[in-house]
């Protein structure tokens, strides 16, 4: 409980990965389920990854694919300091 006395779950839901076999993606769905009932999400992306911007796109696809709606979403990225990118702070 945080101190105002608000209860959160935090869930580490698996990657989404691009051209994953149908049957994975049907054994994720109940993984996935938790993101539509989620009132944030938190999308962490490696800032390293050369294939970043295709990693950002899969990620937004399956999002959009869930429908779910109007659910804010925060991108942060870790492991800057791998990379010699610039990003937006």
């Amino acid at each position: 409980d945080l101190e105002n006395k608000l209860s959160f779950i935090i869930s580490d839901t698996v990657g989404f990965v691009s051209n994953l076999p149908h049957n994975l993606i049907e054994s994720f769905k109940a993984t996935l389920q938790e993101v539509r009932d989620a009132y944030l999400i938190i999308n962490v992306v490696d800032a390293s990854d050369p294939n970043i911007l295709q990693m950002i796109q899969t990620t937004t696809k399956v999002l959009d694919e869930l429908q779910i709606g109007d659910v804010p979403i925060i991108t942060a990225f870790n492991k800057v300091d791998k990379t010699d990118r610039s990003y937006p702070q």
